[in-house]
């Protein structure tokens, strides 16, 4: 797994030196681990300011591909997901009943 790979994904590209050798310190399987949780994290960032994005050592060092992402919100705070996530519990009540 090459640093570059990771690079290029991410999206604060500041201190490249740290971030380099955060990555290099982490064990193949971390890395794997990194650049699968990455696009993610970089879904979540989008629209943020930058300030907002941590910087890449710091995202690597503090392992925060595995921070649990808050679920997708939508322009309704997720109104509209729990409505019809409650609609396909209702219906397959009815059926059931029916």
């Amino acid at each position: 797994m090459m640093f570059a790979d990771f690079w290029a994904l991410y999206p604060r590209r500041v201190a490249r030196r740290a971030a380099e050798k955060a990555f290099d310190r982490l064990t193949d399987e971390e890395k794997r681990a990194a650049l699968q949780a990455l696009p993610a994290h970089v879904r979540h960032w989008r629209g943020k300011s930058v300030e907002y994005i941590p910087h890449a050592a710091t995202w690597l060092n503090q392992a925060r591909w595995e921070d649990e992402l808050p679920a997708a919100q939508g322009k309704y705070g997720g109104v509209i997901e729990q409505l019809t996530g409650s609609l396909n519990v209702i219906d397959i009540s009815a059926r059931r009943v029916g």
